[in-house]
């Protein structure tokens, strides 16, 4: 049997995606669907989902920490009984699930190791490669430790990369994933650059960051500035994500992107270039997701 694909709709622009966000006829259904699915699994009823994370059928979870004021926080939590993966792990693991299909012994990349997604994806995928950016050499070999721990797999090797500075070959990786970590890369470019330069002709990227729908430029909230303390000019309150290398830190975001982030895509060579929005009651994709595809 065929697993239930989420619909993706793809757009070029923001005038497009806010004119269709703003469609009642079809955003209406949506909304009153995830309202229906919210009472039913805050009740404790089964609400069953096709989980593309870990590849069945499961129970769709609920946590009172993802009540918020605005509604429910769908992208962080929506977790899978079987795996735990939220509603973002699994939309990217069905994006790579679906890319997968067109070719034969695909290399993958993610630019993340120590990770539920990492952890669910190396046991479909055996060309899969992950990385983490461990600037502290003295901090990597406990990372290690961690990442051998966390897989179950004490033979693991914590692989470290620069973003900016890939260690791969020009034109050896069918598929990049990187999920919420471009915001955290001072020079983001030269890390769209290098997501170019190892690409095959063809291959894709599939990025996640802060993305601001409604706005054209990127929100820039620091800077690297050498007179400033720290080397860091911040333009608004530090904002920082949890670090996996490093539990007890956290890892500075330097952006919240805007549309301008597709328009730079093109410019360092990727020739098709859309947001990608999902939604699917038969995988409890709800909310407004997104994922934002690159083609070489």
């Amino acid at each position: 049997m065929n697993a239930p694909l989420s619909a993706i709709n793809c757009f070029q622009d923001r005038d497009g995606y806010l004119s269709w966000l703003s469609d009642t006829s079809v955003q209406g259904p949506r909304r009153a669907a995830e309202s229906d699915a919210l009472t039913e699994i805050a009740s404790k009823a089964d609400v069953n989902l096709h989980c593309w994370a870990h590849g069945g059928r499961a129970r769709l979870g609920y946590s009172k920490k993802g009540a918020l004021a605005s509604g429910y926080n769908w992208r962080e939590f929506g977790q899978c009984s079987e795996c735990g993966a939220i509603t973002r792990i699994r939309l990217v693991a069905e994006f790579i699930d679906r890319a997968v299909r067109n070719y034969l012994n695909p290399t993958i990349y993610l630019t993340e190791q120590l990770t539920p997604l990492y952890k669910l994806l190396r046991q479909h995928h055996s060309g899969l490669i992950g990385s983490e950016y461990v600037p502290d050499r003295s901090l990597r070999s406990k990372a290690e430790q961690r990442l051998r721990a966390y897989l179950g797999d004490p033979t693991a090797t914590l692989r470290h990369e620069d973003g900016c500075a890939l260690t791969f070959a020009d034109e050896s990786i069918h598929l990049v994933g990187s999920f919420d970590v471009l915001e955290h890369i001072p020079d983001y470019r030269q890390a769209i650059r290098e997501f170019v330069r190892v690409l095959r002709p063809a291959g894709q990227l599939f990025l996640t960051a802060p993305f601001l729908p409604a706005s054209e430029a990127t929100l820039v909230r620091a800077q690297i500035d050498p007179t400033a303390d720290n080397g860091i000019r911040h333009l608004l309150s530090p904002e920082y994500h949890g670090n996996p290398t490093d539990p007890a830190g956290g890892v500075l975001c330097f952006y919240h992107f805007g549309w301008d982030l597709l328009g730079e895509l093109r410019r360092q060579g990727f020739r098709s270039v859309a947001l990608a929005e999902a939604w699917s009651r038969e995988t409890a994709v709800f909310g407004n997701q997104q994922v934002i595809v690159a083609t070489k």
